[in-house]
């Protein structure tokens, strides 16, 4: 997990991670909800305005989970193991262990997550009609959640990266021309447009005097931040292509046995400053490879589990992580090391463990690619 999300549940085996923000969205969702439903229905009591607007606000929450559990369904149907879906600002994020290789797993897996929407639509407002005369407030609060996922259908489909309409307007042109770089220039450089008419959107209603204009406007300079990445992407895997993990120094790990208690692996660790790289370590007995840890990792379980547990308890299985070989793609590494929960890699030849690839020596890598390409 990463420090800037903490886990708040496990859905189908997925794990579900918010940021920091997403409590600020919950509760800001309630609030303008509260408000509407003030204007709207100005006879109900203070506690029917609460409790409406909480309830929207979770399910509105559902509706974002949902949605991106319907990508992470259809990513498995086509062999693609969803590692967790993180809340964000501006909605939710799927991470998935690798990306789509062909046209169709990404149009797919695009599309599911509107999709999803839309049936949630169709459910919450036939649900509304068939409240409204005997549970009024609740069919209110039906009503907005089914056109609050009409919306995100809506906005999700429009054709620009990273949008779910920018995947599968990439996955069209991918299709159509066989590049994958294609689709993704295409994708991006709509997203931008996109993001540039959001954002300048957003700056008018502001001087008109909308709150809702700043929100725009921040959603705007988010898109544009991740198409403007996408366009990195490409250019990345231009400069590493045809290249192979055989072209890295490949890394030796520390051992440290299986059954050491954490406070005694803790003890071994040499002082390291906040800006080093996290360590990492073969868990090994009798000299076999029984998974790898990485020391943040025992650093933030509760120090009154140090004595009871061993690094075997807390390791990540070699058999849950992927091998790489020498004929390993470069892009084909960043992407496992990125859907990885641990951050080296071992690199197998002829079933021996000859060395490891590490997300620091490929970000490195990639750097001095670029730069010698920009160069």
């Amino acid at each position: 997990m990463t420090d800037s999300s903490v886990r708040v549940g496990t859905v189908l085996g997925i794990e579900v991670r918010a940021s920091r923000a997403w409590a600020f969205v919950i509760l800001i969702v309630a609030f303008l909800m509260a408000s509407n439903y003030r204007e709207m229905y100005p006879a109900w009591p203070t506690a029917n305005l609460v409790a409406a607007g909480a309830a929207t606000s979770a399910l509105f929450v559902a509706s974002v989970v949902l949605h991106e559990l319907a990508h992470c369904v259809v990513a498995r149907a086509f062999g693609i193991q969803p590692r967790w879906i993180t809340l964000t600002f501006f909605g939710g994020m799927s991470s998935l262990g690798r990306q789509a290789r062909r046209p169709i797993e990404e149009f797919c897996y695009a599309i599911a997550g509107p999709g999803a929407n839309v049936l949630l639509a169709v459910f919450f407002l036939v649900l509304d009609y068939l409240l409204r005369e005997t549970f009024p407030v609740v069919a209110a609060v039906l009503h907005s959640v089914g056109l609050i996922n009409v919306i995100l259908a809506v906005f999700n489909l429009v054709p620009g990266f990273p949008l779910d309409g920018g995947r599968a307007m990439r996955a069209g042109i991918w299709w159509v021309t066989g590049s994958y770089e294609k689709g993704t220039v295409a994708a991006a450089i709509s997203g931008q447009a996109i993001a540039a008419v959001l954002l300048m959107a957003g700056i008018a209603a502001v001087f008109a005097g909308s709150f809702e204009g700043i929100m725009l406007g921040f959603a705007g300079l988010y898109l544009l931040g991740r198409a403007r990445a996408s366009l990195g992407e490409v250019a990345m895997r231009r400069a590493l292509t045809g290249l192979t993990v055989q072209s890295l120094w490949l890394e030796t790990l520390p051992q440290v046995e299986r059954t050491t208690s954490l406070v005694e692996f803790l003890r071994q660790l040499p002082p390291t400053r906040e800006s080093a790289p996290d360590p990492h370590f073969m868990v090994v007995d009798e000299g076999v490879i029984y998974g790898l840890i990485p020391a943040s990792r025992v650093t933030r379980i509760e120090p009154d589990k140090w004595t009871r547990q061993t690094v075997g308890d807390v390791m990540t299985p070699i058999d849950r992580v992927e091998k790489l070989t020498f004929e390993t793609e470069i892009v084909r590494a960043l992407e496992a090391v990125a859907a990885s929960d641990v951050d080296e890699l071992p690199v197998i030849d002829e079933n021996v463990v000859q060395g490891f690839v590490g997300r620091d020596a490929l970000m490195r890598f990639v750097a001095s690619r670029l730069a010698s390409e920009g160069g």
